[in-house]
């Protein structure tokens, strides 16, 4: 628990919303979840990801990175050294 005053200096950027994809960035790594209260502040170790409603859903994108598909990818992209910051690169729009 943290008091509303903490809140507001911790969360001065990037408000989450309900429906909003947490990902974790160290051990376990890759764990997803999807936001399903808004009244929170998010720490460290934590992306939290929010698609562009005119381009994907959120639930799929929540879907695709739990899929063996996403987390094969996800793999691809990091060394599984703990606090690796390289990007995640997994969905693509078509050409």
């Amino acid at each position: 628990f943290i008091s509303h005053e903490e809140y507001k200096e911790r969360m001065t950027r990037g408000i989450p919303k309900i429906g909003d994809i947490l990902i974790t960035t160290e051990a376990p790594l890759g764990e997803v979840a999807e936001l399903k209260d808004a009244n929170v502040a998010i720490g460290q170790r934590l992306i939290t990801m929010r698609a562009n409603e005119n381009k994907l859903h959120n639930m799929y994108l929540k879907y695709y990175l739990q899929s063996h598909e996403g987390q094969a990818r996800r793999n691809l992209s990091l060394s599984g050294r703990v606090g690796d910051t390289r990007p995640i690169h997994c969905i693509r729009e078509p050409s």
